[in-house]
């Protein structure tokens, strides 16, 4: 007698081996995980240079965008005939472009500030022990009546102060001698650093050279493997995404170098001491939203009370000026859109940031956060309106049940 193939059997089997498998495979992942982490992380670190070219892309595009929309695509279209081709030419005359400014921003970087800033720290620990004498006697006339407060109090200085001189000696001249050192000898870490920042600066030319091919490679991949409103929506979330990420992230870099080169113009004009150092700090920390002003501004203006307490308060009362200068005009010009953020939900995104990536966590934080939040607003949006309960938050301050 033949024997019968029963489909729903060998279905339920089927599914059966699947999830046991799945299940040896999750509990192997998770015995291992350690080492399936280091193996990923291995792996990203050899891909270092791809990420900065990818980064390195992204920011620039908005700069070969502007080069071709202002002069070159004219001139192009001027020397072909053909539509195509002028706008190969064009794209290849924007992509280099692009890449000489990045350059000319880092040449002048390295020629005209990074002297300045080693000579700013090399003044700095020449006037440290100037400075621990100044607040020494500030602190001894203080707490003149209470020997033990004012023994506290010396006892802490002399510790700070040589734990700021070690780690100046150690983590900036040192470094910077070492790098120097290492150029001129030419050892592997600095070559290796060098082929890096090449590659990443090949991978930025093609990216942004292909920028319309590679999007459209991904959008056929997606189209090819998801259903067509799934796609279409992620296509809708992505431009939202590049939308308030990308033009937040690079209208507050801009508007950062420009605080710092305001900075730098008025304490030079000011005959204050430490331009470069102080000018750097104040550019890099006011990348980070809402306290990164502060960040850079305090011990800045402590540097200064060292040295001078009237160029102190000038440099207060300028901090102050910029910063509101900063707050309502320039960033609100450069950064076109806002991030919806109250100033609590931004603290937050600030603090989570930096506890997992460190400095540039703080930076990107924000913007991250207001994509995860523009995100789940839109998805309790529709599931409100599903449920046809009202959508405006006011509605839910009553007190009132649904």
């Amino acid at each position: 007698m033949k024997a019968r193939f029963n489909n729903s059997y060998f279905k339920t089997g089927l599914t059966a081996f699947i999830v046991i498998a799945a299940s040896l495979l999750f509990f192997t992942l998770l015995s291992r995980w350690s080492g399936i982490f280091e193996h990923a992380r291995n792996l990203l670190a050899m891909l270092n240079p791809v990420w900065a070219g990818i980064i390195l892309a992204y920011l620039l595009t908005p700069i070969m965008v502007s080069c071709e929309r202002a002069f070159l695509l004219p001139f192009a279209k001027s020397i072909c005939k053909q539509e195509k081709k002028a706008r190969k030419l064009s794209r290849a005359l924007g992509v280099i472009c692009a890449l000489a400014i990045l350059i000319l921003i880092v040449a002048g970087f390295m020629q005209l500030v990074l002297p300045s800033v080693v000579d700013s720290v090399e003044r700095l620990m020449s006037n440290m022990d100037r400075y621990v004498n100044a607040i020494r006697n500030w602190v001894m006339i203080t707490f003149a009546t209470d020997t033990d407060l004012e023994d506290t109090a010396v006892n802490w200085i002399n510790t700070a102060f040589r734990y700021i001189r070690s780690w100046l000696e150690t983590s900036v001249l040192s470094r910077a001698d070492s790098i120097a050192a290492s150029i001129s000898s030419g050892v592997i870490s600095v070559i290796q650093m060098v082929i890096n920042i090449i590659i990443g600066i090949i991978v930025s030319a093609y990216l942004l050279f292909s920028k319309e091919h590679f999007a459209a490679q991904i959008k056929k991949s997606l189209y090819s493997l998801l259903p067509n409103g799934v796609v279409n929506r992620v296509i809708r979330g992505a431009h939202e995404i590049h939308h308030l990420f990308g033009g937040f992230l690079r209208g507050k870099i801009l508007a950062s170098f420009i605080v710092g080169a305001i900075c730098a113009v008025f304490m030079a004009i000011a005959r204050m001491p430490y331009i470069a150092l102080i000018a750097i700090l104040i550019g890099i920390t006011n990348v980070i939203p809402f306290v990164g002003p502060f960040i850079g501004a305090v011990p800045s203006a402590l540097l200064l009370l060292l040295d001078n307490p009237v160029n102190c308060l000038i440099f207060v009362i300028f901090i102050i000026a910029l910063q509101t200068f900063d707050g309502y005009i320039l960033s609100a010009k450069l950064i076109s859109n806002s991030t919806g953020l109250s100033g609590f939900w931004v603290i937050v995104s600030i603090f989570i940031g930096g506890g997992l990536l460190g400095f540039v966590g703080m930076i990107i934080g924000v913007p991250i956060f207001a994509v995860l939040y523009q995100i789940a607003r839109t998805a309790m949006r529709k599931r409100l309106e599903k449920k046809k309960l009202p959508v405006a938050t006011s509605a839910y301050e009553n007190g009132e049940t649904y």
